[in-house]
């Protein structure tokens, strides 16, 4: 089996995550969401980059994180509206957030949650394979070297949305394998930390804008209105000085 530190780390995020999902409602603090959507990151980002085999253990975490997509979306887009300047924007999108979280958020979704979570949990125990400290650092290390690159090598004005997403997203997954191993006080690689952080902030403000550009444009599909044009015009000038200033910052 795998190294017992790391299996019971993954464990206490799943326990976590459980905990946070149980503690989320349509009035509860939008942390528990979000913190909920970390625990259940963290771990499918680490067996993404250790157990890649373990597909079904992947697909099943994909699946209860992506039940809380639009969830997170709407808290983002609300904190995002400023009210004094969209005012009937802001309020629109409140109650349907509200109606949102009724239909979305219920009781059986969280029992699946959790019991898909808990099995997990205990499947954890079983798996295959031994892996040893040294041979998991050298993996983290080749990997955040391959998306240093990658970051590199992306262009502003030639990528789309969806090629920094992909970068984005190996900044996460090098995070949270360097936090493990600093976490568990086996090595600490601050500065890779560090710039893994600092990248996640700037691909995670690009994109928000990105979602909430294509959340607002279905929504004035159906809801037209002055504030919902002014807005997404807004976002589009805030997304292009994002994408420009990214390399300046990591």
């Amino acid at each position: 089996m795998y190294n017992l530190l790391f299996v019971n780390y993954l464990i206490f995020n799943l326990l976590n995550a459980i905990r946070s999902a149980n503690a989320i409602n349509v009035h509860a603090d939008i942390e528990y969401l979000h913190k909920y959507r970390v625990y259940t990151r963290r771990v499918l980002s680490l067996l993404k980059l250790f157990m890649p085999e373990e597909k079904h253990v992947i697909s099943e975490l994909k699946r209860v994180l992506k039940q809380t997509n639009e969830l997170r979306d709407l808290d983002v887009l609300l904190t995002t509206i400023h009210e004094e300047k969209f005012p009937k924007l802001k309020e629109e999108i409140r109650q349907y957030r509200i109606k949102q979280y009724r239909q979305l958020w219920h009781q059986s979704v969280i029992d699946d949650i959790t019991s898909t979570l808990l099995k997990i949990s205990d499947a954890l125990h079983n798996l295959p394979g031994i892996k040893s400290y040294v041979a998991m650092i050298k993996k983290t290390e080749k990997y955040f070297k391959k998306t240093m690159k990658a970051y590199q090598h992306l262009s502003y004005e030639t990528d789309s949305d969806a090629a920094y997403h992909a970068v984005r997203i190996r900044f996460k997954i090098s995070r949270y394998a360097l936090e493990f191993f600093k976490n568990c006080d086996i090595i600490d690689l601050e500065s890779q930390i560090k710039t893994c952080k600092k990248a996640q902030e700037s691909f995670g403000n690009l994109q928000d804008i990105s979602a909430q550009i294509e959340w607002l444009n279905r929504y004035a599909r159906l809801h037209p209105s002055y504030e919902c044009t002014k807005m997404i015009k807004k976002l589009n000038k805030k997304l292009a000085k994002e994408r420009r200033h990214l390399q300046e910052r990591v």
